[in-house]
């Protein structure tokens, strides 16, 4: 008789367990009833004897499976704690690297300030200030729009930036020339307000200076 084939997030020795088990049993059965039918009392002492030890082979089995079934439940619940301790652990230091003053908080920031002068910057209000006033409404509105959009658009990319493992360490001029473009605006502008140098070099804090000469 071929062992039953084991049912998902099974093993082979809880199959083989489970099908012993009920062969035991069937076995117990039968020698019950042909111990209650034998004919003389001598069979039906030893069908008895031969009930008793098959039925303490059922027992052990049973109590086998028990323990392996509480063993793997103990596995599984070891492996649960460890899950549940290690995403506690990462969403805690998530938070921290979210909250003002962490390491993500203090990126976006110092991304941001770079990109958003820029776009301020790439609709110059000297554009919509010309003509009448209800030309110079209509355009004014034009341009907050557009101020508008290109602002969401950098703000969907920074949440997703944000969310990147690498973005604390990748290189800050990177990640500021991606959110241009990401948005739109242009990047190359961006060494126009630095006066040639790059964001992360602009941020840097400026050489003290020499005291004065007292002679």
């Amino acid at each position: 008789m071929p062992i039953a084939q084991p049912e998902p997030g099974e093993d082979r020795h809880t199959v083989i367990l489970r099908e012993l088990a009920g062969m035991t049993l069937r076995l117990c059965r039968d020698l019950q009833n042909r111990a209650l039918e034998a004919e003389s009392s001598d069979e039906a002492t030893r069908l008895a004897i031969a009930f008793h030890r098959v039925s303490r082979g059922l027992r052990q089995t049973l109590a086998l499976e028990l323990k392996l079934v509480r063993y793997k439940d103990g596995l599984l619940r070891e492996a649960a704690d460890r899950d549940a301790l290690a995403r506690a652990r990462l969403e805690a230091e998530q938070a921290r690297a979210l909250a003002p003053g962490g390491a993500v908080w203090k990126r976006k920031e110092a991304v941001a300030s770079q990109v958003e002068r820029l776009i301020f910057d790439e609709y110059d209000p000297t554009d919509w200030d010309d003509g009448s006033d209800d030309e110079e409404t209509v355009a004014y509105r034009r341009h907050q729009s557009a101020i508008e959009r290109t602002f969401d658009r950098f703000s969907d990319w920074l949440q997703d930036a944000a969310a990147r493992p690498d973005f604390t360490t990748a290189d800050l001029d990177d990640l500021i020339v991606e959110g241009c473009e990401a948005c739109g605006v242009d990047p190359a502008r961006l060494y126009d307000f630095g006066e040639g140098q790059g964001a992360a070099e602009s941020e840097a804090e400026p050489p003290p200076s020499e005291p004065p000469n007292s002679s």
